[in-house]
């Protein structure tokens, strides 16, 4: 799948907020890294070994290859495994940018299915692998549309994994949010902070797009 501006977005976000909620984040696990874009924004801001799962055999040959040719390559590794079968241990942080569509019409193209569909990790499971897999004060930060995201959350309460955080991203202020970002944190259950943010006013990135982006634009 090719890099989008709601993914950039969500890798500088929990970066920010991994730099300042977690105190010693030593290891971190992507799950469904895709091409590596969040493992690299990750490794760019935090001095973590990063581990990212990849399903998708050419996806992962290809986050390999990225990790390879940037200057992190010695702390992100790439497995090529589904999330269910990869036991390394605890992690600190988690991050995943989930399939988000659920029992829906699919398409002719496999591997667009496999990216978008959740058919190989429902919520469930991604909730109870992200509940077994992230130390105790851990974080997990995911990104979904805003109706699976309310699907989500009653997966992860039933495993003990609580919303610390979410934000509503909008296109622009005229329009609905269309993604959620959220941070959840295991065994910690504390009232919710309920944020909005905007991507463009009048054409240009708002100054709180830019200032989360502008370690990771090249022209911003």
């Amino acid at each position: 799948m090719k890099v989008c501006t709601d993914a950039c977005l969500f890798g500088a976000w929990a970066a920010s907020k991994a730099q300042t909620m977690i105190s010693r984040c030593e290891r971190i696990l992507d799950i469904g890294a895709g091409t590596g874009l969040l493992s690299l924004m990750l490794a760019q801001e935090i001095n973590a070994r990063i581990d990212g799962v990849e399903i998708e055999v050419e996806a992962a040959k290809q986050a390999t290859e990225n990790v390879s040719a940037s200057p992190w390559n010695d702390r992100v590794l790439i497995h090529h495994s589904a999330i269910q079968d990869f036991e390394p241990g605890n992690y600190d942080a988690i991050i995943s940018n989930p399939p988000f569509f659920t029992k829906s019409l699919q398409s002719f193209d496999a591997l667009n299915n496999l990216a978008k569909h959740n058919d190989s990790l429902s919520y469930a499971e991604l909730a109870a692998t992200v509940s077994y897999k992230l130390k105790n004060h851990g974080c997990f930060f995911t990104m979904l549309p805003p109706d699976a995201f309310t699907l989500f959350k009653k997966y992860a309460e039933k495993q003990k994994l609580f919303l610390k955080e979410k934000v509503q991203v909008m296109q622009t202020s005229s329009h609905t949010s269309f993604r959620t970002m959220a941070i959840f944190t295991k065994g910690v259950n504390e009232s919710a902070v309920e944020k909005f943010m905007v991507i463009k006013d009048e054409g240009l990135y708002t100054e709180t797009f830019a200032t989360l982006l502008k370690d990771y634009y090249l022209y911003l």
